[in-house]
């Protein structure tokens, strides 16, 4: 089954998500370890804004050369080894598909990096996000032109009012097609044709599909006629066991 598509920004500028398979950040000296890929991986690219939770790499950037999808996976190979050989890890590091929104205008883009600058954990079971909003102008990652050539306003009072109503989830919600991908890029299965599993594998990829896309019940519903009923009461009792 055919990827779709990524949509391309008119001025090259995009908010990336890598998400990790697990924890990968969740101490401060794997966080570093990310922080010293990123910096030999932006050459040709410029960095306006990032933030860390436990498990995921927001990133706001811009590509002056080369592609987003080679800035992408120069940075992913990079981590990914140096994490694999410290912690003896044989896996994946990352999700293979990463999410991407471009950005058309100097107004998103600085919305943008205030919506990673200030993205804040809702659950007790993320350690807060590590972001480029504390010290800014004196980070030796960030490119600090776009805000100083376009904030029409102080720093500090430009994310004021958004400080408060960010989660730890991504930001980026995707389509049926992209969701539809994910089962068949890891199951090997049409998701028209997941109805065919067991009951108990059926529930087991539903869980890790809900987990990893972030799909609703009803956007799963869709693309596999799973019976909705079914799909809520996966989705609930995954989130009481999350909340616990």
């Amino acid at each position: 089954m055919a990827r779709t598509a990524r949509k391309i920004s008119k001025l090259n500028i995009y908010t990336v998500v890598l998400r990790g398979r697990m924890e990968i950040f969740k101490t401060a000296k794997r966080k570093q370890m990310f922080f010293d890929s990123l910096a030999k991986s932006i050459l040709g690219v410029k960095l306006y804004a990032y933030a860390l939770s436990n498990k995921d790499a927001y990133l706001v950037v811009d590509v002056m050369e080369g592609t987003l999808s080679d800035f992408v996976k120069k940075l992913a190979v990079s981590f990914a080894r140096k994490y694999n050989a410290k912690y003896i890890n044989l896996g994946k590091v990352f999700y293979d598909r990463y999410l991407s929104e471009p950005h058309d205008t100097p107004q998103d883009v600085l919305s943008a990096i205030k919506s990673v600058n200030l993205l804040k954990s809702t659950s007790a079971k993320v350690t807060k996000f590590e972001s480029s909003y504390t010290n800014y102008f004196n980070n030796p990652l960030i490119s600090i032109d776009f805000i100083t050539n376009n904030l029409q306003t102080d720093f500090k009072e430009f994310h004021k009012d958004h400080e408060i109503k960010h989660t730890s989830t991504p930001m980026l919600k995707l389509s049926d097609e992209e969701v539809a991908n994910y089962i068949y890029n890891k199951y090997n299965i049409k998701a028209t044709e997941i109805n065919k599993l067991s009951k108990g594998k059926l529930k087991n990829m539903l869980l890790d599909v809900l987990d990893v896309t972030k799909a609703s019940a009803r956007q799963i519903y869709r693309i596999t006629s799973v019976p909705l009923r079914f799909i809520w009461s996966l989705a609930k009792s995954d989130h009481k066991e999350q909340g616990k």
